[in-house]
């Protein structure tokens, strides 16, 4: 049965099981700003799986062109960091081959 938020009618019990719901649940693709920003996180603390999953999530999304480039460049980096030299690689050959069009082309962090 699908998830139902509270109405106005609800209980207090069920307007604090609401809060805990969303509080807690995972972050969807209707939050991929969110999802990046917790994958950076992730990847300075060197949780290298948490973060791919979480740059993956944020890739779901409708990201703004320089965030969807920021978070190819994080999730090739995390990759690489987990020894898959191969996936990494062919990100890292797909923001090459549109490097005139990054924003970060050029920038002391390509």
């Amino acid at each position: 049965m699908p998830y139902a938020p509270p109405t106005a009618h609800s209980t207090p019990g069920a307007i604090t099981t609401h809060c805990k719901i969303t509080r807690y649940s995972p972050f969807g693709p209707q939050q991929p700003l969110a999802a990046l920003r917790l994958g950076i996180v992730r990847y300075l603390r060197g949780e290298f799986a948490a973060a791919e999953r979480a740059f993956r999530r944020a890739q779901q999304g409708a990201l703004r062109p320089r965030d969807a480039e920021l978070t190819s460049i994080y999730l090739a980096a995390t990759l690489d960091a987990q020894g898959k030299v191969e996936r990494a690689a062919r990100l890292y050959t797909q923001l090459q081959s549109c490097a005139a069009h990054c924003f970060f082309a050029g920038s002391a962090r390509c």
